[in-house]
């Protein structure tokens, strides 16, 4: 027996772990109690390890430990994302990972194979911000490759029947870009790992796990440390010798996987891996911002009809009368062949669709599911056995409408026939099946199915299930006042919600990352630390202001304001030096002519000008920015212009203005989220008065307060 294969008779608790780096595991008196094989094969270094102390140990391998030390010194300390060192020994430097569970430590160590990345080089992967799905990926997959050098980046998107299709690749002439590969290629096994899995990597695909060696039970081990459950399919069928997944998770769902394919066996460090981890995150996170912002898109299209709807409603018309006048539109906006609109056995239909015979047993097939919205491709592959005539469409979805059991719309598309990849055991020309791991592709030809039902189709669902569902509140009010005061409060709400949600994301973003940088490179340069705790800071100040503004227009609704005459030219002057100030625009200049007093609530008059001043400085030229403020007398009505030479607003803009967190497509590189003037607007109209903005693109802006004499 060789001295290696005896190790194995030490093991009386095998485990595996994931095949790069070297693992230790001790209980939490730091006393060892495993060790991996990649540590040593040597059975006499195993018998001496096992049961030494930690600390010495690691004392008589490396140095750079007094971090490392102070921490082990008091493990209740470590946090559960565990903490991350860099140790050096003699010649090399070494990443090293603590991570503690109820009972046990677990010591991850792996070689440095490349310096860190500095903020300089951070510029080049600058966050994603693209307009389009498409491009999000491209350009995701492109920074990736900078980053690891990997021969080929792919992002495969995951379906819900757990097919997938690679839908953007850096090597544009991947054959099997835009394939749709059967749900064999991610088995449940692996599904379930990169949905609570981080990222996997693995140097060589040949070894993807290796052996632990105890002498005594070891408790369950961190995912992150865990090998990949099987052999990776696809890597096999593409002949990758080296990969790198992360998992895209979206709305907490695996939505697709980032793969970085290599040729031969590859090493990637660890702290490029974790770069392009985040970079996936921010990928992910402006993915949905996308779908969100089409959601609103769809919103306003379907706003186009909703006063119609509205109208029909309050005249007496039913619900599902409206919905019926606008199926055509329902039909197409989902992308669909056809459309059915089912209440209470009464059916009606637009374009291609089944016999109402079958829509009846339609609806009760989907009924069994329990969902809101249900959507299958495969409705015919599935189901055609049930029905007695053949079905005419080949994928249905469904919307429950205002949670009427009997009251549905249904969509229905065409057979599209397509391809699918599917894997099959290679066999020799004796019958015999080679390699467990020599997999073959076969492409067959899928019939009964539609395409894929995909976020923009269920963007649209969603909107005009909220369409409905405001509309159904419409209807159940007993005045019209009542009614829209309830709609301009949902929308105003759902504005705030979505503002909030993408404002704060960005500076938040940035404050993560920065912050998680600080944590996961220990040994950064003090100019790296500052610019990080700066990126920070800046991030916190920014979501301050959102939330103050956010606040001051909810609050401007509900103030009950008492009218006194108050003189407005000795309050200009000082909003005028804080706007320069905050705004860095201190070449800007004041022309303030003779004022009249205003009778309003001081405090009130002070936010209605400082905005409109801040407004005017912050979008002022960069050559002579130049501001005149002036009041005059009419007919029992104290009129304020408030002039500037600034950008202007451009005229096909000027009736959004006043909207709540609108902005003009000029004015999106400037900070602030537009609340502003809507807040000026309310206001205003608080104290009686009106509003009104005159402005031309380039030529300037000039707003008009007239305030009540009285």
């Amino acid at each position: 027996m060789t001295e290696k294969n005896s190790v194995s008779s030490n093991s009386l608790h095998p485990l595996a772990v994931k095949a790069h780096g070297q693992f230790i595991i001790t209980d939490l008196q730091k006393k060892i109690v495993a060790v991996s094989e990649n540590l040593s094969c040597n059975r006499r270094d195993i018998d001496c390890i096992i049961g030494s102390e930690l600390e010495v140990f690691l004392k008589s391998r490396f140095s750079s430990l007094h971090e490392l030390s102070a921490l082990l010194s008091d493990p209740s300390k470590i946090s559960d994302s565990g903490r991350t060192f860099v140790i050096k020994d003699d010649i090399r430097a070494y990443y090293l990972q603590v991570h503690k569970t109820a009972e046990q430590l677990f010591i991850w160590i792996e070689e440095k194979v490349s310096e860190i990345i500095f903020s300089s080089e951070m510029n080049d992967f600058t966050p994603i911000d693209t307009e389009t799905q498409s491009s999000i990926w491209c350009e995701l997959l492109e920074n990736i490759q900078r980053i690891t050098e990997s021969d080929n980046v792919i992002v495969g998107q995951i379906f819900e029947d757990r097919t997938s299709r690679v839908i953007a690749t850096t090597d544009k002439e991947f054959a099997y870009i835009d394939k749709l590969f059967s749900k064999s290629f991610i088995s449940p096994a692996m599904y379930d790992f990169f949905l609570k899995n981080e990222l996997m990597y693995i140097p060589d695909i040949e070894r993807r796990q290796q052996r632990i060696f105890c002498k005594e039970a070891v408790q369950a081990i961190p995912i992150e440390y865990l090998p990949l459950p099987q052999q990776p399919k696809f890597s096999s069928v593409t002949s990758a010798k080296s990969t790198f997944t992360i998992p895209i998770i979206i709305n907490k769902c695996l939505w697709g996987i980032v793969v970085c394919l290599n040729r031969n066996s590859k090493q990637i460090d660890y702290q490029k891996r974790m770069l392009c981890q985040l970079l996936v995150q921010n990928a992910s996170v402006r993915h949905d911002e996308i779908l969100q912002k089409k959601g609103i898109e769809f919103d306003k299209i379907i706003k186009e009809t909703k006063k119609v709807f509205d109208d029909n409603i309050t005249d007496g018309r039913s619900l599902n009368y409206c919905l019926v006048q606008h199926i055509e539109n329902i039909s197409k906006l989902a992308k669909a062949d056809g459309a059915a609109i089912y209440h209470h056995g009464v059916i009606h239909t637009y374009g291609s669709t089944p016999s109402n015979v079958q829509i009846n047993q339609t609806i009760d097939l989907i009924k069994q599911f329990g969902k809101k919205i249900f959507k299958d491709n495969n409705f015919r592959l599935k189901r055609k056995h049930l029905f007695s005539a053949p079905l005419p469409i080949a994928g249905v979805a469904a919307l429950q409408v205002a949670d009427e059991k009997d009251h549905s719309i249904l969509w229905f598309r065409n057979e599209s026939k397509t391809s699918l990849m599917e894997i099959c055991d290679p066999v020799d020309e004796d019958k015999q099946v080679k390699s467990k791991w020599d997999f073959q592709l076969k492409e067959t030809e899928i019939i009964d199915t539609a395409p894929f039902w995909d976020d923009e189709d269920l963007s649209f669902i969603r909107s005009l299930d909220k369409m409905i569902t405001k509309a159904v509140i419409i209807r159940a009010k007993e005045e019209a006042r009542t009614k829209q005061m309830l709609i301009t409060a949902n929308n105003e709400l759902e504005m705030i919600t979505y503002t909030l949600s993408h404002d704060l994301r960005n500076p938040l973003s940035v404050a993560k990352l920065s912050a998680q940088l600080l944590q996961r490179k220990p040994d950064m340069s003090k100019e790296t630390q500052i610019a990080c705790i700066l990126n920070i800071k800046a991030g916190l100040d920014n979501m301050e202001s959102l939330i103050n503004k956010t606040v001051a227009f909810m609050r401007s609704k509900h103030i009950t304001i008492i009218k006194e005459q108050v003189a407005i030219h000795p309050l200009l002057q000082k909003l005028f030096e804080d706007s320069k100030s905050l705004n860095n625009n201190f070449h800007c200049t004041l022309e303030i002519a003779e004022l009249i007093p205003v009778y309003g609530e001081k405090a009130t008059l002070i936010q209605i000008f400082f905005h409109i001043i801040d407004n005017s400085v912050k979008f002022s030229k960069v050559k002579d920015p130049h501001i005149t403020i002036s009041s005059y007398q009419q007919e029992g009505v104290i009129i304020y212009q408030v002039t500037d030479n600034g950008i202007g607003i451009p005229s096909g803009e000027l009736n959004m203005i006043k909207n709540a967190f609108y902005k003009g497509k000029n004015a999106l590189t400037y900070p602030g989220a537009g609340i502003g003037l809507t807040l000026v607007h309310q206001l205003v109209k608080m104290l009686g008065g009106s509003l009104t903005i005159e402005s031309a693109l380039n030529q300037g802006t000039t707003v008009t307060i007239n305030f009540p004499n009285k």
